[in-house]
């Protein structure tokens, strides 16, 4: 195509029309400086930012230079619809093209970056090019084992022959003016030429073609990478963050510069005040004081504050009450381990609170939020995940899955994207016995590099290797932790039976349920819950049965839970056969539990909806264990459960406390391994989420018969198909290896009548045909 007079940064609304300022190249690039700018200077005085004045250079210029490589006769091709690059892929992704412009790419761009900024260290090109080449989080290193085209750094197949930079474009020279304004010294902008990049081999082996340079630079990447200190490390992973996040506040903030610099500014500065908590606080204590373990909390001096307290002690108060010290002037994010816990937690203590700003952050949020509020939240921010995190920006309280916020570790896109509301933040992380060793070691490390960030951890348990690691990772940071009240932890609250077989315990709930009681079951796997279900209503009980787990439509499940929760609170019988969906995100108490053997802390958050309430009942409430054998890991290790079954010989027939519970799982000698890698910290030069979790592989699906559904929900609201706007269809299930994804919608795989069947009362199932039902 011949050149055009304006270089785009995006495909423009209308190609007949002058190019919007955003659009452009030049624009979005002072779109992204600006909100950068507007960042760090709300954000300099933060604790996690204060101190550390040597990311700014290499945010501020990163930024300048992070889409520089969409000045391509190819890139721009596309972007302006040409018929010649239509449904063409660009030979190299531009941020790596960025990356390879400052540092590998033989061109006259790189010797003027070099004399600008070769003054500011060794080591600053290279980190520059892994700020501008890592925006997308897509810098790695080529492997034949990636299956994604866009995963690719080096796409040559099936593009023109001709790949050339644009590097005479006025567009490229006003882009490095601005860049010249951060050089160590004066420097002028010389008139450069185009550069063709080689794409194939060629018989003059002086000529090296464009998978060769890439090669080259993720070598060196690696090589030097090793030479950086700490402190640089630190520098490098904040300023990816800061540039990342402002990507997506200049994208999305498409109006005048001065409108969205004004809204950033004033986002980040929507902080807390004492009094935003008080009627938090008020509502849930009515006239009542806080208990002693409350104020203990509340009245921590501490940087980082620990407490460990049996469910339905007033821990969430606690924190709340912390916060109204803690918190001022920051934002608070309450972090849960599960999308049922902060929804639940958002609902019984914000959602009511009109005068704070306040959000709910997982990925099927808004689902939660119409049901809460009975409208639909029609929210801008919310088209897809870059948008929905600038919701995190403004708001005073954020009740979030702890993902949100230890995702950053991993290099998670939402805490990324994120970043500026983090960098604001006090920090609560409520139920850590329940986080695997993979989500335990990010928490670590998140702890150990953001040293003056207020920080409450709250437990029912701990183990000692746990304890071990916090105090190590503390230090003086951390003082003694904070026990929860004594009337409250010394209550006897449980009985324990054990039992062989699940059958054995049926007597049991036929006669707590003719007495008018409520029961829990918990299984370990859908497949035994459905089984268990299915025997219930051959009984004929009194009561129906009610199903709960996690491999409902997201839709169906919140209607199940909201109808659990009822049955457990009008009067009257109730029988509810759930999984681990109900461990910490049901706010119930049942008469009696019954349960498969399970780890031992998952068995204490089970046994936390049992008896929850002391009132002015004494007689403790009965714990029915029965035997459960499964393959190893599928879902639980053989030792864990042998542990286990250790730890309940000891207390079974007798009543047991909350305390005597801790004690138990304290006895319990763990030997598992934590690890603390980080790829945010860590990967250094690569820029690639990892897992944050070890949790066993699933998949999230949507079911082909409900598309013309989703589709007419989509366009009556004139909703786009992405991942927010369908998350109520969506259906989390164990991952088969035989199902192969053919079609998607919304981001999501499609399953096929055939593959999986679905009934709103059991839930979904692999369809059986030579596949293992599940």
């Amino acid at each position: 195509m011949t050149k055009p007079q304006i270089l785009l940064a995006k495909s423009p609304e209308n190609l007949h029309s002058v190019a919007k300022p955003w659009e452009s190249l030049v624009g979005h690039t002072r779109q992204v400086l600006n909100a950068t700018k507007r960042i760090i200077s709300v954000l300099k005085n933060s604790n996690v930012l204060r101190n550390q004045e040597s990311f700014e250079l290499l945010a501020l210029v990163g930024a300048i230079f992070h889409d520089l490589g969409k000045a391509t006769n190819i890139f721009q091709g596309m972007l302006w619809r040409d018929r010649k690059f239509v449904g063409k892929v660009h030979p190299i992704r531009h941020e790596i093209l960025s990356a390879l412009l400052i540092t590998r790419l033989n061109n006259p761009i790189n010797d003027w970056v070099q004399t600008a900024f070769g003054g500011y260290g060794s080591h600053f090109l290279w980190m520059l090019s892994w700020v501008a080449g890592g925006h997308h989080l897509k810098l790695h290193r080529d492997s034949p084992s990636l299956k994604n085209e866009t995963d690719k750094l080096v796409r040559v197949q099936g593009i023109p022959k001709e790949f050339i930079f644009w590097g005479s474009h006025p567009d490229v020279k006003e882009i490095l003016g601005i860049a010249a304004y951060y050089a160590d010294q004066k420097i002028e902008i010389p008139p450069f030429q185009d550069v063709n990049i080689p794409l194939h081999e060629d018989d003059d082996l002086g000529t090296q073609n464009l998978k060769i340079i890439v090669e080259d630079y993720t070598y060196d990447s690696a090589h030097l990478a090793t030479k950086l200190t700490d402190q640089e490390k630190l520098s490098l992973a904040l300023a990816k963050a800061v540039v990342m996040a402002a990507d997506v506040a200049g994208s999305a903030l498409t109006a005048d510069i001065t409108e969205a610099c004004g809204w950033i500014k004033g986002a980040l500065q929507q902080t807390l005040s004492p009094e935003d908590l008080e009627q938090v606080i008020t509502d849930k204590l009515g006239c009542a004081d806080l208990r002693d373990f409350q104020k203990a909390v509340a009245g921590s001096s501490t940087p980082m504050t620990l407490t460990i307290a049996g469910c339905g002690t007033g821990k969430t108060v606690a924190a709340y009450a912390w916060a109204k010290r803690h918190a001022v002037g920051k934002k608070l994010f309450f972090c849960y381990p599960t999308t049922g816990t902060a929804s639940a937690g958002f609902e019984d203590y914000l959602l009511a609170q009109s005068s704070i700003e306040r959000a709910l952050l997982h990925g099927r949020a808004q689902v939660d939020l119409e049901r809460m509020l009975g409208t639909e939240e029609m929210d801008p921010w919310e088209e897809n995940q870059r948008l929905e995190s600038l919701k995190a920006w403004p708001q005073q309280v954020i009740a979030c899955t702890v993902d949100t916020v230890l995702g950053l570790m991993q290099n998670q896109r939402r805490s990324l994207f994120s970043f500026p509301a983090l960098a604001s933040g006090a920090f609560v992380f409520d139920e850590i016995h329940n986080y695997d060793t993979k989500l335990f070691g990010a928490l670590l490390r998140f702890i150990r590099t953001f040293q003056g960030v207020p920080t409450l951890l709250m437990s029912a348990s701990l183990p000692p290797n746990r304890l071990k690691l916090l105090q190590e990772a503390l230090g003086d940071r951390l003082g003694e932790p904070l026990r929860g009240d004594d009337r409250l932890e010394s209550w006897e609250r449980y009985r324990l039976g054990w039992l062989q077989e699940p059958n054995d315990c049926w007597p049991t709930v036929q006669q707590v349920l003719q007495s008018k009681g409520k029961v829990l079951w918990v299984c370990n796997i859908v497949a035994d819950a459905v089984k268990i279900y299915d025997q219930a209503l051959a009984m004929n009980l009194d009561v129906p049965p009610l199903l709960y787990h996690s491999r409902f439509r997201y839709q169906d499940r919140v209607a199940l839970q909201e109808k659990v929760i009822k049955n457990f609170r009008q009067p009257g019988p109730a029988l509810v056969i759930s999984t681990q969906v109900c461990e910490m995100s049901l706010d119930i108490s049942a008469d009696v539990l019954v349960t498969a053997l399970a780890p031992f802390p998952a068995l204490m958050q089970r046994m936390g909806r049992l008896n929850r309430y002391p009132g002015d009942r004494q007689a403790p409430g009965l714990c029915l264990v029965y035997d459960f054998v499964c393959q190893e890991n599928q879902p639980y290790s053989r030792q864990d459960l042998i542990r286990a079954k250790e730890a309940l010989a000891g207390l079974i027939d007798k009543p047991v406390s909350q305390r005597r519970l801790a004690q138990a799982l304290e006895e319990i000698q763990a030997s598992e391994e934590i690890k603390t890698y980080s790829a945010w910290l860590d990967g250094v030069w690569e820029s690639d989420q990892r897992p944050l979790r070890g949790s066993e592989a699933s998949i999230t699906v949507l079911l082909r018969h409900d598309l013309p559904e989703i589709q007419h929900f989509l366009q009556v609201r004139g909703l786009k198909p992405n991942c927010c706007n369908v998350a109520s269809w969506t259906i989390p299930m164990y991952f088969h290896r035989e199902f192969q994804i053919s079609e998607r919608f919304g981001g999501y795989p499609v399953a096929g009548e055939g593959i999986i069947e679905y009934d709103p009362v059991r839930g979904a199932k692999w369809r059986k045909k030579a596949w293992e039902i599940i």
